[in-house]
């Protein structure tokens, strides 16, 4: 059966087809996700339909046929008043095992007066019927309900391309919920204005390093949609019923909307960096730390201390907090609990957190962040006291300040994270970027970048990777890989060996490298240790005809044309 929905605005009206038909075989229902559900009639007018394929492609053929030999059949002002004729005698005359799987209508576009208008025409009469607002036909008509509800908030979008991501995202959900099975493949979606008709290129990608790879396209391809099944590395035409009707029964599955099973997907965030400094300054050039904190001296506990705990990363959509804990002899503490919202997945978020301790004796503290409970980051700070008498000249303030340096580097090697040397690596700070300094007490991280405009690929993309990790006393396996999103396919951009003397001293992992990226479409960079997916970041690859995040202005267009490298920047 079929989903075709519509909703009709003041700008133009945005239409939404499944791709599925199924062949009702004894014992089972074979899907086959290539069957084109709205057709153009001309360059203003569109005739979608649900039901019988064999009466609706009948009709389009005595339709085509009529269009011709008759000025009113070329029209919509007369098509509309000939086609309700024309629907009921095919119908009519079809045989009873078609008539019985029924056939509804939608028909609009262009008026002789300029207006849009639509209609729904049902069996066994075919009534054209106006449709004023929007409509829904076939067997996914679940979402009826979803429309009734949301087609005002729908109307206010600014423009007709909203409106239609919109209703694709919406639509997607609410047959998800239900799992109508004899809905599926991807959506094709159709902009109808009085400028004329227009395709709307669409897919998803699941964007979790952890979980299977998920991802699929639609496009139209000189006149045919084409779902891409990029997982499976796969395409799937879809065909005009006429073609349809001439192969032979078989499965083509695309897509499925399935209810989502959550005890298998549940949010998930990944950490970019958890620092503490004294100040922070975040442009979309450059992030600074302003005398990053790992460890505090003092002659006398307890201590009063302030900084500022910085903590960034990706995830899921939604609206969530984040808890800070504070972890002292195994007792916990927790210092605050921040609100946040990522609405555009992958995007990054920064959030910080002043801090005001009270430390009562020397030895490690441990900062832990927490969504929904679940560990995102785990930092150590280390307070060390000095008994030694506070120095007056600036020679013997030079040499305490040696001495005490060499203290608190034996003492944290002493240390011990329970957590790390279980075998849990922890990240302290993992970015993509193109440069990166450590001067004057500032430690700065250079326009760190997450898309890259090329002409033609493959693109040698020259880059600074700057991570680094706490991890178990003991040698321990690095490696960096360039994972394909869509399939997981990993090229391997680096491997290297580090060594520990302590869970609870930082371990840095900084260099230059070329990265090969082979096609347009969105990657992660991971970084493994032992194994372990210790650090991830999202990495998209595009052409000058972007499709995967951002347009550019016209000029950046012809840079990117005549040869040159665009990259954007987070945070811009």
């Amino acid at each position: 059966m079929t989903m075709v929905a519509i909703g009709k605005f003041d700008d133009g009206a945005v239409l939404i087809s499944d791709s599925r038909a199924s062949y009702e075989l004894p014992g089972k229902l074979v899907p086959n996700d290539s069957l084109q559900k709205i057709l153009p009639i001309g360059k203003i007018r569109v005739f979608c339909y649900s039901g019988s394929v064999s009466i609706a492609n009948k009709t389009l053929e005595r339709f085509k046929m009529l269009n011709k030999q008759k000025k009113e059949y070329q029209y919509l002002d007369g098509i509309i008043k000939k086609l309700p004729g024309l629907l009921k005698s095919v119908f009519d005359a079809s045989p009873s095992e078609e008539k019985s799987l029924g056939l509804s209508v939608i028909v609009g576009g262009k008026m002789l007066s300029g207006n849009l208008k639509f209609w729904a025409l049902h069996h066994p009469n075919f009534i054209a019927k106006p449709i004023d607002s929007h409509c829904v036909i076939g067997s996914g008509s679940v979402v009826k309900t979803y429309l009734d509800k949301e087609i005002n908030n729908i109307k206010a979008l600014p423009n007709l391309k909203a409106k239609a991501d919109n209703l694709m995202v919406g639509l997607s959900s609410e047959l998800s919920k239900y799992g109508v099975d004899s809905v599926g493949g991807m959506f094709q979606i159709v902009l109808v204005s009085k400028a004329g008709i227009q395709s709307l290129n669409h897919g998803f990608i699941d964007l979790d390093p952890e979980a299977s790879p998920n991802s699929v396209y639609m496009n139209m391809q000189n006149g045919q949609w084409v779902q891409h099944d990029l997982t499976k590395e796969q395409e799937v035409p879809v065909v005009t019923p006429s073609t349809f009707l001439t192969q032979q029964i078989s499965e083509k599955r695309v897509h499925d909307y399935v209810p989502p099973d959550f005890s298998k997907k549940e949010p998930k965030w990944y950490l970019n960096y958890f620092l503490t400094s004294i100040r922070v300054r975040i442009e979309p050039d450059k992030l600074e730390f302003h005398h990053p904190i790992v460890s505090l001296v003092s002659y006398e506990f307890p201590i009063a201390c302030s900084m500022i705990a910085c903590i960034g990363f990706w995830g899921s959509a939604g609206k969530e907090k984040l808890t800070l804990i504070l972890e002292k002899d195994g007792e916990k503490k927790i210092l605050g609990e921040i609100p946040f919202e990522i609405q555009y997945f992958p995007e990054d978020i920064d959030i910080q957190i002043q801090l005001n301790l009270i430390v009562d004796k020397p030895g490690p503290v441990f900062l832990e962040a927490r969504i929904r409970d679940k560990p995102l980051a785990r930092r150590v700070l280390y307070f060390e006291s000095v008994e030694e008498n506070e120095p007056k000249p600036d020679e013997e303030r030079k040499i305490l300040i040696e001495k005490v340096g060499k203290q608190l580097q034996t003492n944290l090697i002493k240390q011990v994270d329970s957590l790390v040397e279980s075998g849990k690596p922890q990240l302290v700070y993992f970015f993509l970027c193109q440069d990166y300094k450590n001067e004057d007490e500032i430690e700065s991280f250079l326009n760190q970048f997450w898309v890259s405009y090329w002409r033609q690929y493959p693109l040698p993309l020259y880059c600074y990777i700057a991570s680094a990790f706490r991890i178990a006393t003991g040698k321990h396996d690095i490696r960096i890989d360039l994972v394909n999103a869509a399939n997981h396919n990993a090229t391997v951009i680096t491997t290297t060996s580090m060594e520990s003397k302590s869970s609870c001293l930082i371990s840095p992992l900084h260099g230059r490298f070329i990265i090969q990226i082979p096609e347009p479409g969105y990657y992660f960079i991971n970084t493994y240790v032992d194994g372990t997916l210790t650090a991830s970041c999202v990495l998209i690859a595009e052409t000058d005809e972007p499709k995967f995040s951002y347009n550019l202005a016209p000029e950046q267009i012809r840079q990117i044309q005549n040869g040159e490298l665009i990259k954007l920047l987070k945070r811009s």
